[in-house]
């Protein structure tokens, strides 16, 4: 698949960069995309759901563009030096404006369908399931003939 690359600019501490980046990705790149996000946001025991925007953010730098992300990958203060460039630029809006219409959406329940299958953590909160389940119950019990219930009740 051959991929468009655009040219943008940034500002970040006072200074403009010039940059290159895709407008759609090849399935290995999304693919890698997505498995970079899920493996800093879920390990063996937490889900750092309190980071998601940003690491998916960080990760359309990092795949999307030609800013090299070597001083951030480093860092001994990682997430507030990706926060603070995050927060300092407007790359990641040049990006997602720039990209196939659908990329984005694309990417995004990718990231959430992979963090569901590893966490079992489902989007949906515990009043829909338990809403869902009780109208379930109900439907099964209106299915439910007691008139041919109790005649075999009898029967026995």
């Amino acid at each position: 698949m051959e991929m468009n690359m655009k040219t943008g600019t940034y500002t970040y501490n006072d200074e403009s960069y010039n940059f290159d980046f895709y407008t759609d990705l090849s399935a290995a790149m999304k693919l890698r995309f997505v498995n970079s996000v899920v493996d800093l946001l879920v390990d063996e025991n937490h889900y750092n759901s309190v980071i998601r925007d940003l690491i998916f953010d960080y990760y359309t730098i990092k795949i999307f563009t030609t800013v090299n992300t070597e001083e951030l990958d480093n860092s001994l203060t990682f997430l507030n030096d990706v926060e603070d460039f995050l927060f300092s630029t407007n790359i990641v809006e040049i990006v997602k404006a720039n990209a196939f219409p659908t990329l984005f959406d694309e990417l995004n329940t990718a990231v959430d369908k992979s963090i569901r299958y590893l966490t079992g953590i489902h989007p949906s909160p515990l009043s829909d399931a338990l809403a869902s389940l009780i109208s379930t119950l109900e439907n099964k019990i209106n299915e439910v003939d007691l008139d041919s219930m109790m005649g075999m009740a009898q029967k026995l």
